[in-house]
């Protein structure tokens, strides 16, 4: 299902900024394209990808006939360097996809080496996960200027340039040095670690130089906004204003803001209403009778907490025997950095726990546990979330956490019950979700059963008021957000 309802959809939902991105083209960057290049029998062809972001983007950039510069992800269609042309098939607006080539060895370290060893679990506070590599680090820094120098080949001082995420951070210094007519936004998908953690980074400073060559810093929270500024005023020096969110340079301010991305909410529900979602849905229900359904839903990461998750369940079992028979623990993982060797000795680790949990729980012959280990399409994964009882949302760390609030709109019910790690960036939003510490089995494995026990209408009354919540601050509303300064 294509979400957002297309381009005249994203023009009345971006209200005011239609007309801004009517008249300037956005040119966004990030790491991976929005669609992803695929050889057929009859040449190229490109696949859309899932992921909010390009929900959100991909409307956009047809309204200005924006630019997508990134990389194709190794998939071998020999794009290197090409410029494609992405349009509806019934209708005149498009944009165009820039690619960036990188050799294997270039992934290997800027990608799984620094990006994904390196700042990856030292953003998320996992400082004992991290790897410091030298080589890594070269390879990045020249990576980020190979990006640079694309969109210095590609933009214009009128465009608006936005970079995303940690895999290029040096991005916005290396543009505005060498041309400082062209003025970068950028926004952070991960949290931003406190003072302590990020200065153990050997290279803490020329990534905070990078950053700050941006016109404005996006953050999903107000706390990691203010763990940068702290970093930037400790590490570097350099004048904050912390009540307007400023930080001081020479001859130039850069603003810092927290703006929680969201989903497309109407895109979810809707899908959750339509028959082909309801079928599946029955059918899953009809499989599984009566048993309560818990339901996480994760990339096979460390930093989601999938073991202590399991241990929680476990740990219910455990304590409140009379539902050993009554309950379903459905945990999906999407495949994740496989090359990585924490993420492989993680999916081990995982492997085993399910295993022996259900070895030890198994009763008439239905485990207490199944374990899907795929990506799952929209249709499949929204119908999970209609039979779903309980989701157990649960990271260690996690800059928002869109699982979250795809639970909250797909759950036309409204009787549905969101348990929420409260170190989630979400968290902050939603409020009327049982908020946990993902760490303590003990309070873990007691909330699903207060869950479990919770009244009918105090399901649909927190339900409810995340749903309204969600439906005003979507996707669009982050955009929105994000933008409203920019003229």
């Amino acid at each position: 299902m294509d979400s957002g309802g297309g381009e005249v959809d994203a023009r009345d939902r971006l209200g005011e900024l239609s007309d801004l991105f009517a008249s300037r083209r956005l040119v966004v960057v990030s790491n991976r394209l929005p669609y992803n290049p695929h050889r057929a029998r009859e040449g190229i062809c490109y696949i859309k990808g899932s992921g909010g972001l390009v929900t959100a983007l991909d409307p956009i950039l047809r309204l200005s006939n924006g630019l997508w510069i990134g990389w194709d992800g190794g998939t071998g269609a020999s794009m290197k360097g090409k410029r494609v042309t992405i349009s509806e098939p019934e209708g005149e607006e498009s944009y165009q996809l820039r690619f960036v080539d990188l050799t294997e060895k270039e992934v290997g370290h800027y990608y799984y080496g620094f990006s994904n060893r390196t700042l990856w679990p030292i953003f998320h506070n996992f400082i004992g996960m991290s790897r410091f590599n030298s080589v890594h680090w070269k390879t990045y820094f020249k990576t980020n200027a190979y990006f640079a120098g694309t969109i210095l080949e590609e933009a214009n001082p009128s465009d608006i340039i936005w970079v995303h995420d940690y895999h290029l951070s040096l991005v916005p210094n290396f543009i505005r040095y060498q041309n400082p007519d062209l003025k970068p936004y950028f926004f952070l998908h991960t949290p931003f670690p406190p003072y302590d953690t990020f200065r153990v980074l050997p290279w803490c400073k020329p990534i905070l130089e990078g950053l700050l060559g941006s016109e404005k810093i996006g953050f999903h929270v107000k706390g990691y906004a203010d763990n940068f500024l702290d970093c930037v005023e400790k590490i570097l020096n350099a004048p904050v204003d912390r009540e307007s969110g400023v930080v001081e340079l020479p001859g130039r301010e850069v603003k810092v803001g927290s703006h929680p991305i969201s989903i497309d909410y109407n895109a979810f529900r809707d899908t959750a209403l339509t028959k082909q979602v309801m079928k599946r849905a029955q059918k899953h229900r009809s499989r599984i009778g009566d048993r309560v359904v818990i339901l996480g839903v994760d990339r096979l990461d460390y930093t989601k907490g999938i073991k202590e998750r399991l241990l929680a369940v476990e740990r219910f079992l455990e304590r409140y025997s009379r539902y050993r028979n009554r309950i379903l623990f459905i945990q999906v993982a999407v495949p994740s950095r496989t090359r990585v060797e924490e993420y492989r000795v993680m999916k081990k680790e995982v492997d085993e726990t399910i295993g022996r949990i259900n070895g030890r729980f198994t009763g008439e012959g239905w485990p207490p546990i199944q374990y899907i280990y795929r990506l799952l399409s929209r249709e499949e994964l929204v119908a999970y979330y209609r039979i779903a009882d309980i989701a157990l949302i649960t990271p260690g760390r996690d800059g928002m956490n869109l699982i979250a609030k795809e639970y909250v709109a797909s759950q036309v019910d409204k009787q549905g019950v969101l348990i929420l790690s409260e170190f989630a960036g979400a968290a902050e939003e939603q409020t009327e979700a049982l908020l946990v510490n993902p760490y303590d089995i003990e309070t873990v494995s007691e909330t699903i059963y207060k869950a479990i026990k919770m009244p009918s209408g105090e399901k649909r009354a927190r339900m409810e008021k995340m749903q309204d919540l969600l439906e005003e601050r979507d996707i669009y509303y982050w955009v929105r957000d994000f933008f409203e300064e920019v003229s």
